[in-house]
């Protein structure tokens, strides 16, 4: 048993440099995250209350999270997260008429009691430094709507095929769907 520690810790000091016994790699300077400027940190806040302010369920915000850099990338609405988000008639939760308005505009980093803002604060993080290979569809795919939380069927809608449903397996209809190339 104590050649294999002795091999183990012989291997950590010829890979990593360092002489441990923890069965996780240390993480190198060369491979820390570099630290985020200011305006990238309020951007992924901003991109955060997005998803946030549309939905609870992590599946359903990493898809809202790319359409919303779909729109910053296209400068569709904007060129930053915030533009964007706050744009007339769009990202309904952001907005004054939403009754949780002040909530979702609110919400900052500190915020770390509740555990869905700490979610779209990670989705949010994940999607503004992602790839642009890991795009789960195209960067024309810039709308949505939820037809299990508005009433009537938005106008824009009417004419167009989705390019995407999400459905939760207990909900009768989509709880969102995508559309692709809507000017």
């Amino acid at each position: 048993m104590g050649n294999i520690i002795g091999l183990f810790l012989l291997g950590n000091l010829i890979t990593n440099g360092t002489v441990g016994i923890s069965m996780f790699p240390t993480q190198t300077v060369a491979e820390k995250k570099p630290v985020a400027t200011p305006f990238q940190q309020q951007e992924i806040l901003w991109l955060a209350r997005g998803v946030y302010s549309e939905t609870k369920n992590e599946e359903e915000m990493r898809l809202i999270a790319w359409v919303i850099r779909n729109r910053v990338l296209t400068k569709y609405r904007g060129t930053t997260y915030q533009e964007v988000l706050t744009s007339e008639k769009q990202f309904s939760g952001l907005h004054v008429s939403d009754p949780e308005y002040k909530n979702n505009r609110s919400l900052d980093y500190g915020d770390t009691k509740n555990k869905n803002w700490r979610l779209a604060l990670t989705v949010a993080e994940e999607i503004y430094t992602a790839d642009e290979s890991l795009r789960p569809f195209p960067e024309t795919v810039r709308h949505f709507y939820s037809p299990i939380s508005m009433s009537t069927t938005p106008e824009w809608t009417r004419t167009k095929t989705p390019y995407l449903n999400i459905t939760q397996s207990d909900e009768q209809k989509p709880s969102f769907v995508f559309y692709n190339a809507i000017r």
